[in-house]
C-alpha cells in the first residue's frame, strides 16, 4: 500500500504537469465522437502512457465498441495528441 504522502506528491505533479487538463480535454473529446447511448454505456477510467483505458458496461457493448476502435482511436489522435491506443474492458461504467 503507498504511502499518503507518496499519493499526494504524485497527485500534485499529475496537476502541475497538466495530466488533470489532459483528462478533461479527452473526457470532452470523447463526448464529441460517441453518441449519447455510446456515453451511457461507457465510462472513460484512466490515461497513461498514451494508453486510454475505457470501461464498457456489458458484453454487447463491448463488442460495439470493438467495432469502432479504429475509428475512434483515430477521431481522437486528431483531437488529442499522445493517445496512441484504447482499452475496452467490461466493469461497471456509470
Amino acid at each position: 500500500m503507498d504511502n499518503i504522502k507518496d499519493i499526494i506528491g504524485q497527485v500534485i505533479g499529475d496537476l502541475s504537469s497538466g495530466a488533470g487538463q489532459t483528462n478533461a480535454q479527452i473526457q470532452i473529446a470523447w463526448e464529441e465522437i460517441t453518441s449519447h447511448d455510446e456515453q451511457k454505456h461507457s465510462r472513460l477510467v484512466g490515461f497513461k502512457e498514451g494508453k486510454l483505458l475505457v470501461v464498457i458496461d456489458s458484453p454487447h457493448w463491448l463488442y460495439q465498441f470493438n467495432l469502432k476502435r479504429i475509428s475512434l482511436l483515430k477521431q481522437l489522435q486528431q483531437k488529442i495528441n499522445g493517445i496512441k491506443t484504447i482499452y475496452f474492458k467490461v466493469g461497471k461504467a456509470t
